[in-house]
This record gives structure tokens, C-alpha cells and sequence, in this order.
């Protein structure tokens, strides 16, 4: 048994949702070229413990996190706020639509806002899209 990911497709997931930080379980679909075997390919990646799942979501698991720092993908740290959980959902949602897209460029607001002004950090914006 393959311990590590088996394709791209669960790259891409693994890198997706360590950028993200969440990724709603009905949006895993959008990574996987299947209509049906995209389950068990997430069901394998949880029962390796890259992926975890937590209520109706899945987030990066232990061996997913030192993944995703030792291929140097791009890392958040989990938001466990309440409030901002369902803003981060949203972002995902978006997010994963636009995965696959080649026309169109989703940048999520966190990746285009200064962490060094607060006048930029405050301001509320979920997205930027290019054509």
C-alpha cells in the first residue's frame, strides 16, 4: 500500500485545503476527474491521516500538515473561530468552484490583504476574479 497521496488530484486537495484551511465535504468533487471514486480516494486519504473530518468538513490532519510544510505548499494554520469559520466555508466554496477553471483566476482576501496595515485587515472582501 501507497502511504503517501496517490495522484494528483489528492495533491491538489491536500495543497487546496492547507491554503484554505476548510473544504466542505460535498466540494471534494470538484478535484477528482471520477463521478463516484473520488469517496473512497477521501475515505483513503482519511484513513491515512492526511485528511481529518470534522462534522460535515474536512481540514488537514497531522501527517496532512507536515505534508503540506515539507512539499513547502502554501500553510494557514486553522482559524477555530466561530464567526469566521462560515466566512472561511464561503471562500472555500468559491474557491473549489474555481479550482479547475481555466478562465477564471480566484484569489482568495487573505492572500491579497497587507497583514501589516490594519486599514487593509479590516476591510471585508471575500474575493478577487480574473478573466
Amino acid at each position: 500500500m501507497n502511504y503517501f497521496p496517490n495522484s494528483d488530484e489528492e495533491i491538489s486537495l491536500i495543497k487546496f485545503i492547507a491554503r484554505f484551511q476548510y473544504l466542505n465535504v460535498a466540494d471534494t468533487h470538484y478535484f477528482f476527474s471520477s463521478k463516484k471514486y473520488y469517496r473512497n480516494r477521501v475515505s483513503s486519504l482519511i484513513s491515512k491521516r492526511f485528511l481529518k473530518k470534522v462534522k460535515l468538513n474536512l481540514i488537514l490532519d497531522e501527517l496532512g500538515i507536515e505534508y503540506a510544510k515539507l512539499f513547502n505548499y502554501e500553510y494557514t494554520p486553522r482559524n477555530r473561530n466561530k464567526k469566521y469559520v462560515s466566512r472561511l466555508l464561503t471562500i472555500s466554496n468559491l474557491g473549489a468552484f474555481y479550482h479547475n477553471c481555466n478562465t477564471v483566476q480566484f484569489t482568495p482576501s487573505f492572500s491579497m490583504k497587507d497583514k501589516e496595515m490594519f486599514t487593509i485587515t479590516a476591510r471585508r472582501f471575500i474575493r478577487s476574479f480574473r478573466y
